[in-house]
């Protein structure tokens, strides 16, 4: 059974073996998955509605419907491109990053590993994750708690991915599932034990995750893959003909 204070120290190890790499592979990855600021915008309407009805009939009717669908048409373009650009660029570059980690921890440290999904089964890995986000989101729709335990379910995909980027999608999710049942919870509480570290990266404005926060947390889930995997291993679930890209270490 893995600890959280032993994946610690290993992932700690792992920063301070790569430190400046990692904090480049970490920085591309949030760069990647960062998650977008949402705006609210004040309302005028109060303002609005003391100039009365007068100021209602000379609007031009036919000229605002022609500017909302105009910016409709804009919004939706812009999310095609994005979700395109997340598709087939973003997500190939999150798994090689993922390799990038996993073979430092080996040794093998080559920064071409993060771009070297695009000539390794390329799109195999955009099909599976595009279905790993497709399937998060719709059990979201179950009143979002389906949602995030599908999250964790579906957690190893791109460290699977970035190991034998050319499994087959059904198997790829079989083998996460296998590797995550009844660790859910464990992977949860581990999860929250980062905390007081995100809250170093927000009153230090984001300095600390740039330069520690993120690279060990990004090292430290490296680590629990590779127990995953191991567990998964042990129990006959797949084997290193199957996952063939990393070696196990064990814990000291």
């Amino acid at each position: 059974m893995w600890s959280r204070k032993d994946l610690k120290t290993r992932g700690k190890n792992l920063v301070y073996g790569n430190y400046w790499y990692m904090v480049l592979v970490s920085f591309i990855m949030l760069f990647l998955g960062g998650a977008g600021s949402g705006s609210s915008s004040s309302s005028n309407s109060a303002r609005n509605s003391a100039s009365g009805d007068s100021s209602l009939s000379s609007i031009d009717w036919a000229m605002l419907a022609t500017i909302i669908g105009i910016v409709i048409v804009v919004m939706i373009v812009a999310i095609v491109i994005g979700s395109l650009i997340k598709i087939f660029l973003c997500d190939p570059l999150l798994v090689g990053c993922q390799r990038f980690i996993l073979n430092a921890r080996e040794g093998k440290r080559q920064f071409s590993d993060v771009a070297s999904i695009f000539n390794d089964n390329y799109m195999n890995v955009v099909k599976i994750m595009f279905f790993r986000y497709l399937k998060t989101f719709l059990w979201s729709l179950l009143f979002i708690i389906p949602g995030i335990i599908k999250s964790y379910e579906y957690r190893m995909i791109p460290y699977i991915l970035s190991e034998n980027p050319g499994i087959d999608k059904d198997r790829a999710f079989e083998l996460t599932k296998a590797m995550t049942n009844g660790e859910k919870w464990n992977i949860f509480v581990y999860d929250l034990s980062f905390i007081l570290w995100s809250f170093a990266t927000l009153f230090t404005c984001g300095l600390a995750g740039i330069f520690w926060v993120n690279p060990y947390i990004n090292a430290t889930n490296a680590e629990l893959y590779m127990e995953l995997r191991e567990q998964a291993m042990r129990s006959n679930y797949t084997n290193e003909s199957e996952l063939y890209g990393y070696h196990y270490k064990p814990m000291m």
